[in-house]
């Protein structure tokens, strides 16, 4: 017998390519990935690892960076809880590809590269909140988990073509408001309570 949830379950979804998003199915219960957003970073056969983008945290980035950065250039940047992976270490998406050991994600957008180099840059204004987002860990499976997770179901696929500056900024409506833009049932979806007894 089915349920009336049946209606929101996630159809067949391809496998993504690095740059792509992959959206959490509506009634996922999990700390980390709860309506997440997460923007794939790398994906080899050998594991793929990307950042949760719509959690942010509500610290200033003084409290996490050391003084190397003045006060005043270290204020308004984004900063989100990127996954459960290695959650005390920082980690940066950026526009700049002159910073050495960057990896292009997608479109004028990079992942890490040498922090000196950063820090030096956010420092001279050359970077600043606008093109550097951060994020407190990071979200990682390897290659046949993240297949096997596709196939239940468990994610939805937005091919992107460019990853955008907004798209890194936006945060509370983001899963929302991807989710809508497949239409049919996906904008019913996307209006769905997180817990479906409340509604």
């Amino acid at each position: 017998m089915s349920s009336d949830l049946d209606y929101f379950s996630i159809d067949k979804q391809p496998f993504p390519k690095k740059g792509d998003i992959i959206l959490s199915e509506p009634f996922i219960h999990d700390t980390h990935f709860t309506r997440a957003v997460i923007l794939l970073c790398e994906i080899t056969d050998n594991g793929v690892f990307g950042v949760v983008l719509n959690k942010p945290v509500a610290v200033d980035l003084d409290e996490i960076i050391d003084s190397d950065i003045g006060k005043n250039a270290k204020q308004g940047f984004s900063i989100s809880l990127g996954g459960p992976v290695d959650d005390n270490h920082l980690y940066y998406i950026h526009s700049d590809s002159t910073i050495p050991n960057c990896e292009r994600i997608s479109g004028d957008y990079y992942f890490g590269g040498d922090f000196e180099v950063l820090k030096s840059k956010i420092n001279s204004n050359t970077l600043n909140n606008s093109n550097v987002f951060f994020f407190v860990g990071y979200a990682g499976w390897d290659f046949q988990q993240l297949k096997e997770e596709i196939e239940d179901s468990c994610w939805l696929v937005v091919s992107m073509p460019d990853i955008t500056e907004s798209l890194l900024s936006n945060k509370t409506e983001l899963w929302r408001n991807l989710v809508a833009k497949f239409g049919g049932k996906y904008k019913s979806m996307s209006e769905y309570p997180i817990n479906p007894s409340n509604n």
